[in-house]
C-alpha cells in the first residue's frame, strides 16, 4: 500500500479486485459462467486416462458420452429448477441449457470398452488404451 495526501492509502490491488467483483456480479445477471463447463480432472495411467467431470443436479439420461479414437466428447443438458408459483429469482447462478465439452486424447483408445457411470454429481468416464497401442509382450523360446 501507499501513502496518499492525507492519511488515505492507496490499494491498487483493492480497487481491481473491487472491479473484478464488480464485474462478476454484473455477468451472474446475465447468467454467465466461467471457464469451461462441466469443470473436469483428467489424469492418465499405463493403460488408460480417466475423467471426472462435475455435473450436479443432472440425471444420467440426461449425459451423452461419445468416444472415437483419439477424441471424447461429453453432453448432456440441465433443465431449469422450478419456481413456486408467484416466485421471482433473486440470484441464479447455476447454469441451465445444453452444453458440450471435446477432449483430444493422447492415444487411441479402445471405443468398445469406455466405461461411464454417474453418481453422486460426478460423472466419470474410463477409456482404455487401444491393444494395438499397448506394449504385447513376446515370449522368447530357447533352442
Amino acid at each position: 500500500m501507499w501513502k496518499a495526501s492525507g492519511t488515505a492509502l492507496f490499494d491498487p490491488w483493492r480497487d481491481l479486485f473491487g472491479i473484478e467483483n464488480g464485474i462478476s456480479e454484473f455477468l451472474s445477471g446475465l447468467n454467465y459462467r466461467r471457464g469451461d463447463f462441466p469443470p473436469a480432472n483428467v489424469w492418465t495411467g499405463d493403460d488408460r486416462i480417466e475423467f471426472e467431470f462435475e455435473v450436479p443436479g443432472m440425471s444420467a439420461d440426461k449425459l451423452e458420452v461419445t468416444a472415437k479414437q483419439d477424441t471424447l466428447t461429453v453432453r448432456g443438458t440441465r433443465e431449469a429448477d422450478p419456481l413456486p408459483e408467484g416466485a421471482t429469482f433473486l440470484r441464479q447462478e447455476r447454469g441451465e441449457g445444453t452444453f458440450a465439452r471435446s477432449f483430444s486424447l493422447p492415444f487411441k483408445v479402445d471405443a468398445d470398452a469406455v466405461e461411464a457411470k454417474y453418481r453422486n454429481g460426478i460423472l466419470k468416464v474410463v477409456l482404455p488404451k487401444s491393444k494395438e497401442i499397448m506394449p504385447k509382450k513376446i515370449s522368447v523360446v530357447g533352442e
